[in-house]
């Protein structure tokens, strides 16, 4: 197989591989993504639950209760709202009134008189026509007697069936039973409870009702007979002899009326009870209280009236409290929602995940809780203003995140303790103010012990706000002196927390604070110490890139301590085998250790500086994000002094293998960050100066022109596509690095020679690492990682 084919089958090879990779890695990334969205959003939920809990009310308190007939132990109750509730003393009295003087209900059958009529016509109709004759009955046996008894239900004397035989013969005879019945039941009307009626009457209390359920006035009501005694008494001895009827005609209607007559007029129990109970239940005399009417006083007997009243004001204040936790939890959704676009627009390096969510949340959590708790305590207002710790909330943001974000956080933590304290003002000024001279007196970290100068500002500042609140809210008897014990406590509280807390931010959630970083870079590090014991040329070089990198971090507005740490411990891999560096080497042997090896597999002990590196910072728990200037400061670049040594001595042995260059290209990645990629080229600048102007002093052109060769170099090689770095900040970058070499390879005045002495000749200490070297030991050296 030629060549050419060769190549271009091991070329689509590669390809494939590649692309079968990257589908996994996606696929990878895709799974990774969609976890670590869900933990993010069950941050946010857990965040969103704690905070709407801490700024509403307790959703089960109500007013405190005690047993009837105890004294009230508690202060002085006045209900803020209007009470509408039954009056128990009232609803007994009225029902007793009631069941004393209810109305009594009789029931007037008006169809009685008509069916009596009836009745009556029928039994003489039925005599007259079952008689033999006018005188005499058809059997004197007595069966028509027992005949019509059987019919009719009436048993009549012999003599009544002759005497209502022979008047069956004449219409009088109908129209006297009918006068007679209508008298009685219509006019007159028949009672079996007179007794009961009259006294019902006397009262007012007796309602009478027709089949109609029309009322029958108490005039006709007077007139009433009662049964039967009175009915029968005045039907035989005043009404029949009045009418002028034959004695026996009336002895004959006097029986019949005997068996037929009842009342019309009775006594409805069933109806009268259903109306009373109605009547009863009816009875719901309503008490309205007012707001600020007293409800009970301390030491006052707690009524049944007082109970309930107490019992409603319980209920209302629990359904207000539903009520404030819906718009808590509003107020708690819109500025999580505010400050979460807030940090989409202006925090972009945050990204969203629980990591995120918890660090910019738990301040705020932690602060307001806090504030809460010790609120809940009592204290009143000017003492609960100072409970909640916002100064804490701008200092552990400020070294978190930003002062920006600071202040959003602050705000929303005072915002949130207000609705917590249900809209008081004070206590936002009091927060807002501590909270901002925390960030604006923690802008430029340094040290540690500026955290505890912010505390002091913090106490400072809550003072003169005790001072103007005290003044504003009492301006004739001012008492602050509560308030500024509370405000010192408050500003030394803050710091104290700030820095408990940071180093719990630190370890769990991995974030590199200013502070950190200043402990990382200040000398005393393990780490540091064993580099400049064992790899003390790598030692020096990191110095020196440190110095370059940091003038550009300041230039461009970068992070400049995280630039400083990445540059100290960006080579610390070469501890490990640092006989195979050149800033390393000084003895001839140990500058022809890679003639001794092949190209590839110096490369290799080249590349494996980067890992074994990585993995060394990690086992001291350095920061991720210092961590990751290990092996982004050389990106993907080419180790070009091994690999032209490749390709030459393929060239010469004549070799068919295939030297492919990324082979002899670091793994990666490329550098993600401004901060990341200002090392790399500071790195690459400080390496090729090393490596020109050593022994030298050079001008300003040459130092600029070196500049631009490395940056040039870099850019062409595509190691920045990664880097949000622009050709300005290349420029301002460029310009920065100049300066720091300019004053690195500075001329010196020539110091003159003292009369009469003869002059000492001086040698000036260069570094191995600097030491011009002959063009045999350049071939079997490595001026660092591909530098040469």
């Amino acid at each position: 197989m030629n060549k050419p084919l060769r190549n271009k089958i091991f070329a689509q090879l590669q390809s494939t591989s590649n692309a079968a990779q990257q589908s996994a890695r996606s696929l990878l990334h895709q799974q990774r993504s969609r976890r670590e969205k869900a933990a993010a959003w069950g941050a946010m939920a857990f965040v969103f639950l704690v905070l709407t809990i801490c700024v509403s009310p307790n959703i089960f308190q109500g007013f405190l209760t005690a047993p009837e007939g105890e004294a009230w132990p508690y202060p002085t109750v006045v209900t803020p709202y209007t009470i509408t509730m039954p009056d128990g003393e009232e609803a007994d009295s009225q029902r007793r009134r009631l069941q004393a003087n209810h109305a009594k209900v009789f029931s007037y059958d008006r169809k009685l008189e008509q069916e009596l009529i009836v009745n009556a016509k029928q039994v003489v109709q039925y005599i007259g026509l079952n008689s033999t004759t006018a005188t005499q009955p058809a059997v004197d046996d007595g069966s028509l007697r027992a005949d019509v008894h059987r019919r009719f239900g009436v048993d009549l004397q012999e003599s009544t069936l002759a005497t209502l035989a022979a008047a069956s013969e004449t219409s009088r005879t109908y129209t006297d039973l009918e006068t007679i019945l209508h008298h009685l039941l219509e006019v007159r009307g028949i009672s079996a409870d007179k007794s009961l009626l009259n006294s019902a009457m006397r009262s007012d209390r007796a309602l009478v009702l027709t089949n109609d359920d029309e009322r029958v006035t108490s005039q006709v009501l007077r007139q009433v007979l009662g049964y039967p005694g009175e009915t029968f008494d005045y039907v035989e001895s005043a009404f029949l002899p009045a009418y002028q009827l034959p004695e026996r005609i009336q002895v004959a209607y006097a029986e019949l009326l005997r068996q037929l007559l009842r009342p019309n007029i009775e006594f409805d129990r069933e109806v009268t009870e259903d109306r009373l109970a109605a009547a009863l239940a009816a009875v719901n005399p309503r008490l309205v209280m007012k707001p600020g009417t007293v409800v009970v006083q301390q030491g006052e007997q707690v009524t049944s009236m007082i109970s309930e009243a107490l019992q409603q004001l319980s209920n209302r204040e629990r359904q207000n409290n539903f009520l404030r936790l819906l718009g808590g939890a509003i107020v708690v959704a819109m500025a999580m929602a505010f400050t979460g676009i807030y940090a989409k627009r202006f925090n972009r390096d945050l990204q969203f995940n629980y990591r995120s969510v918890l660090m910019v949340a738990l301040p705020v959590v932690f602060a307001v809780s806090l504030g809460r708790v010790i609120l809940n305590l009592g204290g009143g207002l000017l003492l609960g203003a100072f409970a909640m710790p916002a100064g804490m909330v701008g200092i552990l943001t400020v070294m978190l995140f930003d002062e920006r974000l600071a202040i959003v956080l602050t705000t929303m933590a005072c915002g949130l303790f207000a609705v917590a304290t249900g809209l008081a003002f004070p206590y936002t000024l009091i927060g807002l103010v501590g909270g901002y001279t925390a960030i604006l007196s923690l802008r430029n970290l340094q040290e540690r012990r500026e955290v505890l100068i912010t505390g002091v500002y913090i106490a400072l500042a809550n003072c003169l706000m005790a001072l103007a609140v005290s003044l504003i809210m009492n301006p004739g008897h001012p008492d602050f002196e509560a308030g500024l014990i509370a405000a010192v406590v408050n500003g030394l509280v803050c710091y104290v927390l700030a820095v408990g807390a940071l180093p719990i931010f630190e370890n769990i959630f991995q974030v590199t604070t200013d502070v950190l970083l200043l402990e990382l870079t200040s000398g005393n590090h393990q780490l540091l110490k064993l580099m400049e014991e064992k790899a003390p040329g790598s030692f020096h070089h990191s110095m020196n890139v440190a110095k370059i990198a940091e003038a550009g971090a300041e230039a461009v507005g970068a992070h400049y301590l995280l630039v400083r740490a990445g540059a100290y411990f960006h080579d610390i891999g070469k501890m490990i085998k640092p006989g195979y560096f050149t800033e390393n080497q000084s003895t001839p042997e140990q500058k022809a250790i890679h003639s001794k090896l092949s190209p590839a597999m110096s490369t290799l002990i080249i590349k494996n500086h980067v890992k074994e590196g990585v993995e060394l910072a990690r086992a001291y728990r350095l920061p991720e994000k210092v961590v990751s200037f290990i092996p982004e400061h050389h990106g993907t670049s080419l180790i070009k002094f091994f690999y032209v040594q490749a390709l030459k001595k393929a060239e010469q042995e004549g070799s068919d293998e295939i030297i492919s260059e990324d082979e002899y290209r670091y793994p990666g990645p490329k550098p993600r960050s401004v901060e990341t990629a200002i090392l790399m080229l500071a790195d690459s600048v400080e390496a090729i100066a090393t490596s020109r102007f050593a022994g030298k002093t050079p001008d300003e052109v040459e130092v600029r022109r070196a500049v631009h060769e490395a940056v040039t170099e870099k850019y062409e090689d595509r190691q920045l596509t990664n880097s949000p770095l622009t050709f300005k900040d290349l420029e301002v970058i460029k310009d920065a690095f100049a300066r720091e070499l300019q004053s690195r390879f500075h001329q010196r005045v020539k110091y003159p020679t003292m009369p009469g002495r003869a002059p000492v000749a001086t040698v000036r200490q260069v570094p191995a690492a600097n030491v011009e070297r002959k063009p045999e030991a350049a071939k079997q050296s490595v001026a660092g990682e591909g530098r040469t």
